[in-house]
């Protein structure tokens, strides 16, 4: 009978502590402002970013005081967006003088890569290896990571329904450090090829540095397999 109290007295004092974890703060009822001030927040955050409003997600922190069936209008959108947050302040009509300000979250709808099936390290990926799906990215579009595409690389182990993105998986080597390149410059109508050799790898569009048979160490961007259009010598390509 001792047993059985004590097996009692456990399971309600760790029962707090169970609804605690099994109710984290993103499961609480989500808040909206009236629809008017809402779209206001929309249009600035759209404008802000870029993007047409209707790409934005938003999710409302709930305000720490009651102000249900108030009328609100936007006052400021305050911060700086890194991440998707702001806070925005509200004027409320009702009460004279008086401002709400209420946390906001922010994210942008793309379509994003997931791995069909586990991704060994190495592989390529081909168009069975791929799903694609929308997918809601917390933050500004400009910090939108990479879409993996077929013809990339795995860099490590991938596990199915993990998102395709740098550094998980990376577009194929087009320059490999050490082996031959051709080098291009142009400038107008004058165009000179040569030969050299990279001094790093790199994919398609990425920078990478090479060094020529003379001894020159330049800079330069990927266009090809194997080739290199260099920077301006004039403007510190040169190394």
């Amino acid at each position: 009978m001792l047993a059985m109290n004590l097996l009692v007295l456990l399971l309600f004092g760790c029962l707090p502590v169970l609804a605690a974890q099994a109710t984290p703060e993103d499961t609480l009822p989500m808040w909206e402002p009236p629809p008017e001030a809402a779209a206001k927040v929309r249009g600035m955050v759209a404008s802000k970013w870029g993007v047409s409003p209707d790409e934005l997600h938003l999710e409302w922190s709930r305000p720490h005081i009651s102000v249900d069936g108030e009328k609100l209008d936007i006052a400021e959108l305050l911060g700086s967006g890194k991440r998707g947050r702001w806070m925005v302040s509200f004027d409320r009509l009702d009460r004279d003088e008086e401002r709400l300000s209420v946390p906001l979250r922010t994210g942008v709808t793309r379509v994003q890569s997931f791995a069909r099936e586990p991704i060994a390290r190495g592989e390529i990926l081909g168009p069975d290896d791929m799903d694609f799906l929308p997918q809601v990215h917390w933050g500004p579009p400009m910090d939108l990571p990479p879409v993996a595409e077929e013809g990339w690389v795995a860099q490590r182990r991938i596990n199915a329904g993990e998102v395709l993105t740098t550094p998980g998986v990376r577009p194929p080597l087009m320059v490999v450090s050490g082996r031959p390149v051709q080098l291009v410059w142009s400038s107008g109508q004058l165009k000179i090829s040569l030969q050299g050799k990279a001094v790093g790898s790199a994919a398609l569009g990425e920078q990478v540095f090479v060094r020529t048979d003379e001894g020159h160490r330049m800079a330069g961007i990927v266009t090809g397999p194997s080739t290199v259009l260099l920077s301006d010598p004039g403007r510190g390509g040169v190394r």
